[in-house]
């Protein structure tokens, strides 16, 4: 057309460049606008690149298609694949921007065609371009839920008979001696024709004036950058592949956390029942590996077979990473809690040779009186009299035995702990002796020291800092609360380094800020009040360990058991039947146990894969909780949402576990119930008939029987063999008779548990399976600065950087302009390109 644009061979310029062109007064009466801008941007997937430019490509077709009425696009020859590329993501990113009021339209120019006079040929190329438009029109409506776009017209205005242009050779012949091409002329003045008609056509409204041009630059770019994910892609295939992969590692990931939850709980139960002294790598990591494995085959299978597989493949490196250093950090947490199991398992130790040591005592002397009474018929009534008679007198002789319990200076520890500590401090003897309230007030002026912007000017303390500070102390006691928790979860007597673990809460929570510190008294302060709150639960916790390990309170709770065995050495040979109901009376309660922590773990796999809201990724999860927050305009939650979003996502999860467990009077829960049961009653049905087998021909005692049926529960239940040593001197001479008792008793145990089960407040399995989801769904919670957006990465101490795909208006963290109250409401990427300062 005559403009003087910069053209040379090979990509010549970089980004766009515009000329305004006037029209002349005549014709502009007739067309109906004054100028006419034209803009002509760099070439698109230039060969030089190598693809590298996709980004860039696909933002800067979408900001001039936006930006003008008309489109034209250049094309060497009839292929339009690449363009249609771009086309896909401009679409879609046209699509997501809903706040920018666009209605562009955009004509093809394929240069260079060697004949252009078959017009059957060029209606059929016509065809095929606009089904192929309408087509990844389709997918890209599809992925951002817009029903009422179904062709690509309904986002850019196309007509395929009348927006399409061939154009012959530029050149009659060979340059440099051949002549020009007249027919290319008459092909330039069809298009300038058809550019002039379609412009005529635009309503005088829909004409922007010069200064709507600003705004229109302002509206787009602001949308670009916000939008910037969807330009990561090469077409609208891409974005559904990438949706797809993240749906199947979702799937992956769960697989490979289920089953180490599973080992976990095995492993807990052979802990706790003795079988397992030391954590070896190959009970760890070898179930690990071989699902690992498994997993991996279904990874390679899935990149190589999927319809989408060429595409995939530039991601399949990344995602075989990300699952490696799952399965690693899963590892390493699984050995963690194991050593620690095995370490307070091996603490208690001395304790428990010591119950024993009363307990054989008494079992001994309870035989002794069952040899002086047996071949007398006496009826359970007198044998109760007769054993109580001679009990308290026992239970005197073995206590009076028992050395004195030293009790622990928690006090003094946690003193001499925090003096230690903060030794370097002054006054912090004195600080030591004030007694703390029952809540932590924050003195913002003692509390926090502003930093200076620029190491100059000093800033001033604002709301937003005053929450942020809240929100750091909240999490801490919130850790802090946690890990008191899991101390008395242990069942444990107080130990020093409880005090240790609150110290490096304090240690990884408290850091500097962008715009402020915690000074050192923060610290101390914070700390004395936890040390303080600490050593009051400790002592509470050090007063239920005793009541439950004192000689004469542990005997006492066993009465019933060594009645039973005396009760038993009295019958002799007919007292199957109070065996078996010993035994059941052992089993109930450990059935009970094991089948709430299955329940739990069924629930949290159900609801990952019917909940809409678990059954995706990260990302998945807070749409829903966006859409929400949308629907239930709570300003109170919004605010958790950005300023503390772990505590908002736990009690958003569990929230939706308690709604879950509670439809139609908690249906589902009973149906895993059911299932748990019938799991359970299958291995315990299974060991009964296992031990009987090879019992048979065994020692007529009841040990080796007690030994082998234990060893065949192995890892369904806990059930330590040494809480059954008061009955394992029976004599067994039909093990028949015993396996048949053994199993006309599971039924009525097993509904026995059922109600029991059943009657448990609901409340008591969220927190077990919220943790399970909480620590799928989510990962890092590392924030934007600016904006808040969190980190999307799953994995919490994940390598390289941290990201998140869409930021927000910076307003949403209460950032507002210099000495003003007006909120920036750029998004903070945009911010960052631009050459304005932060503050």
């Amino acid at each position: 057309f005559g403009l003087e644009f910069t053209v040379s061979a090979g990509r010549c310029t970089k980004g766009a460049y515009m000329q305004i062109l006037e029209v002349d007064e005549k014709f502009a009466e007739e067309v109906g606008f004054d100028f006419m801008l034209v803009v002509d941007t760099e070439g698109l997937r230039a060969p030089e690149l190598n693809n590298k430019s996709q980004n860039w490509d696909n933002e800067l077709a979408t900001f001039v298609i936006g930006l003008g009425n008309l489109t034209l696009i250049n094309i060497f020859g009839e292929n339009p694949s690449e363009m249609q590329d771009i086309l896909q993501i401009v679409v879609q990113a046209f699509l997501r921007m809903k706040q920018v009021k666009i209605s562009p339209s955009c004509i093809f120019v394929h240069q260079n065609v060697g004949e252009v006079t078959a017009k059957d040929q060029t209606m059929e190329g016509r065809r095929r371009l606009e089904q192929r438009l309408d087509e990844m029109t389709a997918l890209a409506a599809e992925q951002e839920e817009c029903s009422n776009i179904t062709h690509f017209n309904d986002v850019i205005k196309f007509d395929v008979n009348s927006h399409v242009y061939y154009f012959a050779h530029l050149w009659d012949g060979n340059p440099p001696m051949a002549p020009p091409n007249p027919r290319y002329s008459h092909n330039v003045q069809e298009l300038k024709s058809g550019i002039l008609r379609i412009a005529q056509q635009e309503s005088r409204g829909r004409i922007m004036k010069i200064s709507d041009v600003k705004f229109r630059v302002q509206d787009l770019w602001k949308a670009l950058v916000s939008e910037n994910f969807i330009f990561s892609f090469r077409n609208t295939q891409e974005v559904i592949a990438m949706s797809k992969l993240e749906t199947m590692y979702n799937r992956w990931t769960w697989e490979l956390r289920n089953h180490v939850l599973e080992l976990q709980n095995q492993l807990n139960n052979q802990i706790q029942n003795g079988k397992i002294p030391t954590l070896t790598t190959d009970v760890l990591e070898g179930p690990l590996n071989n699902k690992y494995e498994t997993i991996k085959q279904e990874f390679d299978k899935y990149f190589e077979e999927d319809p989408d597989s060429d595409t995939l493949i530039q991601w399949k490196a990344n995602f075989e990473h990300k699952l490696l250093i799952l399965k690693d950090a899963l590892i390493s947490d699984t050995r963690s809690k194991g050593n620690e199991l095995i370490s307070l398992k091996k603490s208690q130790e001395t304790l428990d040779n010591q119950k024993s040591q009363y307990e054989n005592e008494l079992l001994e002397r309870s035989r002794k009186l069952a040899l002086r009474l047996k071949g007398k018929e006496l009826n359970d009534e007198e044998l109760r009299e007769k054993f109580n008679q001679v009990w308290t007198n026992w239970i005197y002789n073995v206590s009076s035995t028992a050395p004195p319990v030293t009790e622990p200076n928690i006090d003094g520890d946690a003193e001499s702990i925090f003096l230690g500590y903060f030794k370097k401090e002054r006054n912090i003897a004195e600080k030591l002796k004030r007694k703390d309230g029952e809540i932590f007030d924050i003195d913002y002026e003692k509390h926090v020291q502003m930093k200076k912007k620029y190491h100059i000017i000093p800033r001033t303390l604002e709301t937003c800092h005053k929450e942020s500070i809240n929100k750091t102390t909240k999490n801490i006691f919130l850790i802090f609360n946690d890990t008191i928790t899991s101390i008395w979860k242990q069942k444990r007597d107080y130990n020093q380094n409880d005090f240790h673990k609150i110290l490096r809460i304090l240690e990884t929570s408290v850091s500097p800020e962008e715009d402020y510190t915690f000074t050192r008294d923060y610290t101390i302060d914070l700390a004395l009040f936890l040390f303080q709150k600490a050593s009051k639960s400790f002592k509470e916790m050090h007063e239920a360990f005793k009541r439950s390990n004192d000689p004469v309170n542990y005997l006492e709770i066993k009465k019933d058991d060594f009645f039973m065995s005396f009760k038993i050495s009295c019958q002799g040979a007919t007292s199957i039947t109070s065996f078996v109901d010993f035994l059941w009376l052992k089993l109930t309660p450990a059935i009970s146990t094991t089948i709430w922590d299955k329940i739990g773990l069924k629930v949290a796999g159900d609801m990952r894969a019917t909940c809409p809201e678990f059954n995706g990724n990260r990302a998945n999860l807070e749409n829903h909780i966006l859409i929400s927050l949308a629907e239930e305009e709570n300003f109170d939650k919004y605010w958790q949402y950005i300023h503390q979003p772990h505590s908002f996502f736990r009690d958003y999860i569990r929230d939706h576990i308690r709604t879950y467990c509670s439809e139609k009077e908690g249906e589902k829960v009973k149906t895993f119930l059911k299932i748990s049961l019938g799991d359970i009653k299958n291995a315990i049905l299974t060991a009964i008939h296992k031990t009987t087998e090879v019992a048979y021909d065994n020692s007529s005692t009841a040990s080796r029987w007690l030994d082998l049926f234990c060893d065949h529960l192995g890892s369904n239940l806990i059930f330590p063999r040494r809480d059954l040593i008061s009955i394992e001197h029976q004599e067994i001479k039909d093990t028949e008779f015993l396996k048949e008792a053994m199993s006309a008793a599971l039924d009525p145990a097993m509904r026995k548990v059922e109600e029991d089960c059943s009657g448990r407040p609901i409340d008591e399995i969220v927190p077990d399976i919220e943790k399970i989801l909480s620590e799928h769904l989510c990962g890092c919670w590392k924030q934007c600065p600016f904006c808040k957006a969190i980190c999307t990465n799953t994995i919490p101490s994940h390598e390289g950087d941290h990201s998140v795909p869409f930021h927000r208006p910076q307003a949403v963290s209460g950032v507002h302009y210099h000495k003003t109250d007006y909120f920036v409401t750029d998004i903070c990427t945009t911010s960052v390109a631009s050459d304005r300062s932060f503050i």
